[in-house]
């Protein structure tokens, strides 16, 4: 019985691992994207600001 767990546990701890790397992936990218909106958002306002100044 004891082995059967040990056995089971040790998939499971690797999935984790794998979702974490999946999370800080995608945290990173909607950081990406969020900064190039951003980005865009300044740039396309200056541009206003200087057509219609």
């Amino acid at each position: 019985m004891s082995g059967n767990t040990c056995l089971s546990s040790q998939p499971q701890q690797r999935r984790r691992v794998r979702h974490e790397v999946r999370d800080s992936i995608l945290v990173s990218f909607v950081t990406l994207v969020m900064s190039t909106v951003v980005a865009a958002l300044i740039v396309g306002l200056s541009a206003m600001a200087r057509l219609v100044g």
